[in-house]
């Protein structure tokens, strides 16, 4: 269904624009974001077809900056789910953390100690969307 080279393609790609977050933070390239949205901008498509409705809800979630945990996405991406026990609350979050490590392969989230936050490719990605006016819903709603 996904294919792993096109996914490898586009993050080293990404990686290979960006360098590192650090040169961001640093100021050593200005123009990063700039070359983000260029690089996002042409693989979009390709992108697109990985991220459904509540995936880009998750990233939205991600964009304020701040790291989350698994539940506190979740909630977000599912504000109406209920659980009739807590063992199936638990098997639910291993299914859900599956979605959150596929949106780390595809680099648009990453981990690091046990929370959640957007890297510069989800940004870009959200960006892109929302000049395109995709996921309208989601993102404008």
């Amino acid at each position: 269904m996904w294919d792993p080279t096109v996914i490898a393609a586009i993050i080293t790609g990404a990686a290979n624009i960006g360098k590192s977050i650090f040169e961001r933070w640093s100021g050593a390239s200005k123009n990063v974001d700039k070359r983000l949205d260029q690089f996002v901008e042409g693989e979009y498509d390709k992108l697109r077809r990985y991220l459904t409705d509540p995936s880009v809800s998750i990233l939205k979630k991600a964009e304020d900056g701040q790291n989350h945990v698994l539940r506190d996405l979740r909630n977000f991406a599912y504000p109406n789910l209920s659980f009739s026990s807590p063992q199936e609350e638990s098997q639910y979050d291993k299914q859900f953390d599956y979605r959150l490590r596929f949106l780390q392969l595809v680099g648009v989230l990453t981990q690091a100690g046990g929370d959640y936050y957007i890297t510069p490719i989800g940004m870009a990605f959200l960006r892109e969307a929302r000049k395109r006016k995709d996921y309208f819903k989601i993102l404008f709603g």
